[in-house]
């Protein structure tokens, strides 16, 4: 579709590349700390950007079908069941792989 994005002079620019944990180019990326996460500078100067539209937190890579999270339960109370596995399959694949993986999650207990 060869879309552009047209940014005012005085906005700040979208998301391009968001991560979990930390970064150690300090020139691109801003590292907050309290969320334990990274995201691009206003100079960000990545190849090929994309802007990001979606962030999924997910146990490995997205279902296909939207409704389907891979998620753990860890209490009896919480909502719904958990999902370790896909059931929708599109083109023989049960993951959605045009996502990028990001970081990984952990899991702690809290007592």
């Amino acid at each position: 579709m060869e879309q552009q994005l047209c940014i005012k002079s005085n906005e700040n620019c979208p998301l391009y590349d968001v991560g979990i944990g930390s970064n150690s180019d300090n020139t691109n990326y801003i590292n907050d700390d309290n969320a334990n996460i990274y995201y691009n500078k206003n100079n960000y100067n990545g190849v090929n950007k994309k802007i990001i539209g979606k962030l999924i937190l997910n146990e490995g890579q997205p279902c296909y079908k939207l409704n389907e999270k891979l998620w753990r339960k860890f209490d009896s109370d919480e909502a719904g069941e958990e999902l370790l596995a896909c059931k929708l399959k599109v083109f023989d694949k049960l993951n959605d792989d045009r996502y990028d993986n990001r970081g990984e999650i952990s899991y702690k207990k809290i007592l």
